[in-house]
C-alpha cells in the first residue's frame, strides 16, 4: 500500500512536552489531530473531461475610466484628489480615450494599433486606454468611431499620491520607470520618433542613481523637480521607494508546551521540488538545509549573505523546509525541498536592500530553477497596488503561460499592520497572500496583528491563512540580536505573517509535488496550486468566507489533495480564453447532499499605477443546477456558502462557487472571458473542482480529428509511405497497453499498444506498401481497443477514416534537390532540375505543370512567372527526362521559405504525380 504523506497546515509543531501545567487549556484540541494513514489512488486528481467551447460577445461595460486622480466620464475628469498646478499639466505625448461601452476591448485594441502607430500603455478599467503617440497619431485616433472620448493627461497621473502636493526643495529617493511594450518588456526610449530616453533623464536630474535593468532608474531627486522631469516622453511613472520590512513580531521567552501534532502518514516530502526564499540572509551550515541548499545569491550589495542581526531568514527558509537534522521534533513543512536563497539584509544597516521583486523573480525562475518564491517583507502602503506589484503580476503572468513556460507560485506575507491595510507586493493579483492565524491556541482565530484587507481597488486579501504565532523554526547561530527562547540553543520561536508564510509556501511544494508526481501532470500553472490551496481552504470561526481577515480560510490539505469515498477532485491547467470566449464543463454528481465547490483561479495581465482598478482580464465563473433554475455566481457568497441574485464579480481574479448541499444530476460550470483589456491574445487560467463523482475514472481515448498524415499524398503501387494519426484521451481515468489497429481496405497494416494518462497526448506512425489490388481508392482505417478490453466514456470515436489515392505504375517526378537556397540578392531567376520518369512498363504522354509559390509562414501567394523547357512529354517505358524549371522574381524576394507544387500528369491514365518544391530565401545584402 503507497502511505502518502498530507500535513494540514492548521499548526506547526512548537514543542516538547516538558510542562505538564502551563498552557493546559489546548489539551481539549488534540482530538483534532490523530494520525491518518491514507493510500489514495494515483487517478484522485483528474482532468481534461469534455470540454465544450464557445464565443459570445465581450460585456457591455461603463463609459468611464478610474483612476487615483479622479473618475473620467465622457464630460471629463471628476477630480478625487489634489495636487499642485505643475502636476495638472497635460502631458502632449498622451491621451486618455474612453472605448464605446459596447465594444468590446481586445477589438477596440486591435482596431486602434491597426490605424495608427500608437501604443497602448495602460488600459484603465472599465472602459479607458491610455495612449502614446505624436500629436498627428493621436489625432487619428481621437476620431475612431469606437472612442467615445479622449481626455488629456495630467502629469499627476504618472505618479504617487505622496508627491501631489510637496513643498519645498527635499531629496527624495524614486524609481524612474520606462514604458513597457506590449510583450511587458520596459524601454529606455518610447520609440515612435518621441525625444528622450532615461539614461538621459536620469543624466539630467538624478543624483547618485544606478541601474539595474532596462527601463529603471533609482536614485535621489529634488522634489520641486518632479513635475519637470514627468514631461519627458520616456518617463512612464515616478514611483517612492518604500521601506521594506520583515514581518514577524519579536519572539517571547516562554515556557515548554504541550506538543500538537498532526503530521498525517504520507510519502509527500516536498522531494523533487525547488522553493526560493528572499530573506534577510542563512546560516547555511545549521545542519536543517544539509546538501539541499543550490545557491545563496547576495541581492544586497554587502559582503556577506550570513543571517548576523536577527535571524529573519534562517527560521523563514527552515519553516519551508528544514529536515530537522539537530531534532526530529521541528521539521520544516517540506523537509526534502530544494533552496534557492536570496539575501536581501544590508547587514551594517540591518535594513533590506529594495533591488526590486522584477530582478529576484528571473534570477529565482531563470537562473535558480525555482518554481516557487516566498517573502516574508514588504512595504506598509495601506493596501495600494504598487510598481512592485505590477511587477511581481508581470512575472506570474509570463510564467502561467504554460504553452511556454513551467508556472511559478509567488507568495507574500500579508503583514502585520493589522487595520492598516495589505502590504506591497502582497497587494498583486496574482500572488497568494497570506495572513496569519493562531498556531498555540484556537486555530480558528486570527493572529492578532495580521495585516487585513481588502485592497485600495476592493480585492479580497489576504488569499489564505497560515500558524502565525508561536512557530518554532531554525536558530542562526550567528544571529547578534536572537536567542533561543525555548532551551535549545538551535531553535527559536517566533510569531507573524513572517511564519505563516513560508508554512503556506511548503504546503504549496508539496500541492505541486502531489500534482506532478501522484496525478502525473506535467508543470502546473501556478493558478493551479492557489486554486487547489483555495479548494481545500477552510473557513476559521463564524461562516463568512470570504471576507477581508482570512480570504478564503486557512491551507488544509487533506481538503485539498484527498477526496472522502465517492468525493473526488477535478482540475484543468491547460485551458484559456480569449476575448468573449467561454469554456463549459459538465459534472455528474450521483450523490445529493455534499457539498460542490468550484475554483477558478488566473494569472491575470499587470495592472497599473495609473488605474485604481487593477483586473484586466475579467473572467467569470457561472455553475448552473442539473434542471437549469438556478445559477450561482463566481464569489456571490453568504453566511460562507454561494447564494444567487448577487451581481458577478469584476474585480478578483479568484472566483469561486460552494454549494453546501448538491442535488444529482449533471452540474454545468461555465468559464467565460467576459472583458479582455490585457495585450495578449489569451488569457490561460486554472480550475479546480471537488464533490461527489466529480472524477470519473473512466478513461476516453479518442482520435484527434484532421490529425492523419501521409508522406505521399498519392502513392504509387510498391512505394513505402508512412502514415501518421495522433490521439488524445479526453477522460479523467489512465489506461494501459490498449492496442490501437490500422487497416487499408480491410488488410491489416498492424497494431500498436499506448498507454495513456489523464489528457495525455500520442502521434503513432505506421509504413505501409500499396500492392497491386490497392490500385484506385484506399480506405485507410484506425481502431482503437477493436477487442474491446477496455471500459471507456464512448466507443464512438474509437474509429476513423479516410480514403487515399494509390497510383497504377505510371509517371513520377521527382527531384535530387527539390529545395533551392537563393544565393546572391541581385539574382532574377532561380532554377530546379526535375525528372520525370515513367515507371510502368508500357508507353504513355504525360505533361507538368507547377502552382504558383506560396510563402510558408503566412500562406502568401506570390504570381512569379515560371517555365519548363518542356511541358509535354512522350515518355517510353520506363523512360526518364530530365526537365528544367526556371522562376522569375524580384531582386531579392523577401526573405522566407515557399513552396509550390509541381504536378506530373499521365494523359493516358489520368493518373498525377505530385513533388513539393521549395524556394529558401535568406537574408541576404542589398546589391
Amino acid at each position: 500500500m503507497l502511505i502518502l504523506a498530507i500535513l494540514l497546515i492548521s499548526y506547526i509543531p512548537l514543542v516538547e512536552n516538558d510542562s505538564e501545567t502551563e498552557y493546559s487549556q489546548i489539551d481539549s484540541l488534540n482530538k483534532e489531530y490523530e494520525r491518518n494513514e491514507i493510500s489514495p489512488n494515483p487517478n484522485t486528481m483528474h482532468s481534461l473531461s469534455l470540454v465544450s467551447t464557445y464565443f459570445e460577445t465581450e460585456e457591455i461595460r461603463n463609459l468611464r475610466a478610474d483612476t487615483p486622480i479622479g473618475i473620467y466620464t465622457e464630460m471629463g475628469l471628476i477630480p478625487r484628489a489634489s495636487m499642485n498646478s505643475e502636476l495638472t499639466t497635460p502631458r502632449s505625448d498622451l491621451l486618455l480615450v474612453l472605448i464605446d461601452g459596447e465594444t468590446g476591448l481586445w477589438d477596440a485594441r486591435m482596431e486602434i494599433m491597426n490605424h495608427a502607430q500608437v501604443e497602448i500603455r495602460a488600459s484603465i478599467p472599465p472602459s479607458g486606454f491610455l495612449i502614446q503617440g505624436t500629436q498627428d497619431q493621436l489625432n487619428k485616433i481621437s476620431n475612431l468611431s469606437i472612442v467615445r472620448a479622449s481626455h488629456l493627461v495630467p502629469l499627476g497621473l504618472l505618479t504617487d499620491k505622496q508627491f501631489y502636493n510637496l513643498d519645498g526643495e527635499d531629496n527624495v529617493m524614486v524609481e524612474l520607470l520606462g514604458w513597457k511594450d506590449s510583450d511587458l518588456i520596459r524601454h529606455n526610449s518610447p520609440g515612435m520618433n518621441l525625444p528622450s530616453s532615461l539614461p538621459e533623464v536620469a543624466h539630467l536630474w538624478m543624483n547618485n542613481y544606478s541601474s539595474s535593468r532596462t527601463g529603471s532608474y533609482i536614485g535621489e531627486v529634488n522634489s520641486k523637480d518632479i513635475g519637470e522631469i514627468l514631461k519627458y516622453p520616456a518617463v512612464s511613472y515616478i514611483s517612492p521607494i518604500f521601506e521594506l520590512e520583515t514581518f514577524n513580531n519579536q519572539a517571547r521567552i516562554h515556557m515548554g508546551i504541550n506538543v500538537v501534532e498532526n503530521t498525517y502518514v504520507t510519502g509527500l516530502n516536498g522531494s523533487g521540488q525547488r522553493v526560493a526564499v528572499a530573506d534577510t540572509g542563512i546560516d547555511e551550515d545549521h545542519g536543517d538545509f544539509g546538501d539541499r541548499i543550490i545557491n545563496v545569491v547576495n541581492v544586497a550589495g554587502d559582503s556577506s549573505t550570513a543571517d548576523t542581526n536577527n535571524g529573519h531568514g534562517t527560521h523563514v527558509a527552515c519553516t519551508v523546509l528544514g529536515d530537522g537534522s539537530r531534532t526530529s521534533t521541528y521539521k520544516g513543512v517540506a523537509p526534502e525541498a530544494e533552496l534557492y536563497f536570496q539575501a536581501m539584509e544590508i547587514d551594517s544597516t540591518e535594513t533590506l536592500s529594495n533591488s526590486g521583486i522584477y530582478g529576484m523573480l528571473n534570477s529565482a525562475y531563470n537562473s535558480g530553477g525555482a518554481r516557487f518564491h516566498t517573502n516574508s517583507w514588504g512595504s506598509a502602503v495601506g493596501g495600494s497596488y504598487t510598481t512592485q506589484s505590477e511587477d511581481a503580476d508581470d512575472r506570474t503572468s509570463t510564467w502561467d503561460q504554460y504553452w511556454t513556460y513551467q508556472g511559478m507560485t509567488v507568495l507574500f506575507a500579508a503583514g502585520n499592520e493589522a487595520e492598516s491595510g495589505i502590504s506591497s507586493p502582497g497587494t498583486a493579483k496574482n500572488v497568494i497572500t497570506i495572513g496569519g492565524h493562531q498556531n498555540r491556541w484556537d486555530p480558528d482565530e486570527m493572529y492578532p496583528a495580521s495585516s487585513r484587507g481588502p485592497t485600495d481597488d476592493g480585492r479580497i486579501k489576504p488569499d489564505l491563512l497560515g500558524p502565525g504565532d508561536w512557530v518554532r523554526s531554525c536558530l542562526a547561530q550567528e544571529a547578534a540580536d536572537v536567542s533561543s527562547n525555548i532551551g535549545d540553543p538551535y531553535y527559536v520561536e517566533s510569531s507573524g505573517t513572517s511564519m505563516a508564510t513560508p508554512a503556506a509556501a511548503g504546503a504549496a511544494a508539496l500541492v505541486r509535488e502531489y500534482i506532478m508526481e501522484i496525478a502525473e501532470r506535467p508543470a502546473p500553472q501556478g493558478s493551479l496550486v492557489k486554486a487547489m490551496l483555495i479548494l481545500g481552504a477552510e473557513d476559521i470561526g463564524t461562516r463568512d468566507i470570504p471576507n477581508n481577515d482570512e480570504g478564503w480560510g486557512r491551507v488544509n490539505l487533506i481538503d485539498t489533495l484527498i477526496p472522502d469515498e465517492d468525493i473526488g477532485i477535478y482540475v484543468d491547467d491547460r485551458s484559456r480564453l480569449s476575448s468573449g470566449q467561454v469554456n463549459e464543463y459538465s459534472f455528474d454528481v450521483t450523490r445529493s447532499g455534499q457539498p460542490l465547490k468550484v475554483v477558478v483561479a488566473w494569472s491575470d495581465y499587470p495592472g497599473s499605477s495609473s488605474s485604481s482598478i487593477q483586473l484586466r482580464n475579467d473572467l467569470d465563473l457561472e455553475v448552473i443546477s442539473p434542471n437549469g433554475q438556478v445559477t450561482y455566481l463566481g464569489n456571490d457568497f453568504n453566511n460562507g456558502k454561494s447564494t444567487t441574485g448577487g451581481s458577478k464579480d469584476n474585480r478578483n481574479n479568484v472566483e469561486v462557487v460552494l454549494i453546501d448541499s448538491a442535488s444529482t444530476g449533471v452540474w454545468t460550470v461555465k468559464v467565460k472571458d467576459s472583458s479582455h483589456a490585457g495585450s495578449r491574445t489569451f488569457q490561460p487560467y486554472s480550475i479546480a473542482v471537488r464533490g461527489v463523482n466529480v472524477n470519473d475514472l473512466t478513461p476516453d481515448p479518442t482520435f484527434i480529428m484532421d490529425s492523419f498524415e501521409i508522406s505521399t499524398p498519392i502513392p504509387q503501387v510498391g512505394e513505402e509511405v508512412e502514415l501518421s494519426i495522433s490521439l488524445r484521451n479526453q477522460g479523467a481515468g489512465s489506461f494501459t497497453d490498449v492496442t490501437v489497429a490500422a487497416y487499408a481496405n480491410s488488410n491489416p497494416i498492424g497494431n500498436q499498444l499506448i498507454t495513456m494518462s489523464p489528457g495525455g497526448y500520442e502521434e503513432l506512425t505506421w509504413y505501409w506498401t500499396p500492392v497491386s489490388e490497392d490500385e484506385g481508392e484506399v480506405e485507410i482505417s484506425f481502431y482503437i481497443d477493436p477487442n474491446d478490453s477496455l471500459e471507456e466514456l464512448s466507443e464512438v470515436n474509437n474509429f476513423i477514416s479516410t480514403l487515399v489515392f494509390v497510383s497504377t505504375p505510371g509517371i513520377k517526378v521527382s527531384s535530387e534537390n527539390p529545395i533551392v537556397t537563393l544565393g546572391e540578392a541581385s539574382d532574377p531567376t532561380t532554377q530546379w532540375d526535375i525528372i520525370i520518369t515513367n515507371t510502368a512498363l508500357f508507353e504513355t504522354n504525360a505533361t507538368i505543370s507547377i502552382s504558383s509559390p506560396v510563402r510558408t509562414r503566412d500562406n502568401a501567394q506570390f504570381n512569379w512567372p515560371s517555365f519548363f523547357n518542356n511541358t509535354n512529354f512522350n515518355l517510353a517505358a520506363s523512360e526518364n527526362i530530365p526537365v528544367t524549371l526556371l522562376m522569375s522574381h524580384p531582386a531579392p524576394p523577401q526573405p522566407g521559405l515557399y513552396k509550390m507544387l509541381v504536378t506530373g500528369n499521365d494523359i493516358e491514365n489520368n493518373i498525377d504525380s505530385e513533388l513539393e518544391i521549395f524556394f529558401d530565401v535568406p537574408v541576404l545584402a542589398q546589391p
